[in-house]
């Protein structure tokens, strides 16, 4: 805690956070939640796969690519403020878990992006996103990588 005190800067950043499903055309747009002034844009967004409802494996790249360019228009950073997975061990997608993480990694650095925050929870949800497995494996490949900030 002592080195995030020591970083912390005399003010703070503001952004707002919309769901990746705004920017799908359904019936309201991003712009209707912009302000102008605003430090960063925060986007969630969840790989819900084949969840019973036949849903198909998005990259982060198919995920978040439309918030990240709406954000790049408005001459803002994004931070991916919350984002989840569905368990791929011992399913079709066995061996994707891992490398949807450094998929991840990579969209963000690739794309000016401030960073991602994962969903680690099993609670209150009818998915399960607790970082097990595959994702566990891929979440900590991402975060000993040398491009993560240590604050």
């Amino acid at each position: 805690m002592a080195r995030v005190v020591e970083l912390m800067p005399a003010n703070v950043a503001v952004g707002v956070c919309l769901m990746a499903a705004t920017f799908a055309n359904r019936g309201k747009s991003p712009d209707d939640f912009y302000v102008p002034g605003l430090d960063f844009f925060g986007v969630d967004g969840y790989n819900y796969w084949d969840t019973g409802e036949g849903k198909a494996w998005r990259t982060p790249a198919e995920l978040f690519g439309p918030a990240f360019s709406w954000a790049a228009r408005k001459g803002l950073r994004t931070l991916i403020c919350e984002t989840g997975l569905q368990p791929t061990d011992g399913t079709a997608m066995a061996g994707r878990g891992q490398s949807w993480f450094t998929e991840l990694r990579d969209y963000v650095l690739a794309n000016n992006g401030l960073g991602a925050c994962y969903f680690n929870s099993g609670v209150e949800s009818v998915e399960t996103w607790v970082l097990n497995g595959e994702r566990e494996a891929g979440f900590r490949e991402v975060l000993n990588s040398s491009v993560v900030a240590r604050i």
